[in-house]
Parts: C-alpha cells; structure tokens; sequence
C-alpha cells in the first residue's frame, strides 16, 4: 500500500489584504536591496499582490523606507502575472 498526498485544490492570497486572488491576474512584487555585498541575498522578499490598492501600499513602504539618501540600493521590481 502506497499513501500520497496530492494537492487538488490550490488557491493564493495577497500578501497585504489577505484577500483571495482570482484568475484575473495578479502582481508579482520582489523588493530588496543591495547594501551587504554578497549577503543581499538574504534582504530578497517576494509578494503576491491583488489589486492597485494593495500595490501602491507596498510602493509607498518602499518610497518611505528608501529616503532621499545619495546612496540607496533598494530595488522594487513588479511583473503582472495570470
């Protein structure tokens, strides 16, 4: 006898409302930044977005948390996806 477990159902979630995301389409949000060298890696976040609303949230964090410093290496990359 063999047992497997196998998803039949599998359903995302904004990352900000927590609301569930259709088959509309939804945004692909990666952030981070490149300030500790080979360690950067380690700042990388990844977020599944649902809407304008929720995307402008997530933009206006990163224009608060990026400042007017001369030097800045945070990264804010969007990829709509279906």
């Amino acid at each position: 006898t063999v047992t497997e477990r196998v998803c039949v159902k599998e359903t995302l979630h904004c990352d900000v409302c927590d609301l569930l995301i259709d088959n509309n389409g939804y945004w692909e949000l990666t952030t981070g930044h490149h300030d500790w060298g080979n360690d950067s890696c380690e700042s990388i976040e990844h977020f599944d977005i649902c809407s304008e609303a929720c995307l402008r949230k997530k933009f206006d964090e990163y224009v608060k948390e990026s400042g007017d410093d001369d030097y800045n290496t945070m990264y804010f990359e969007i990829n709509k996806t279906y």
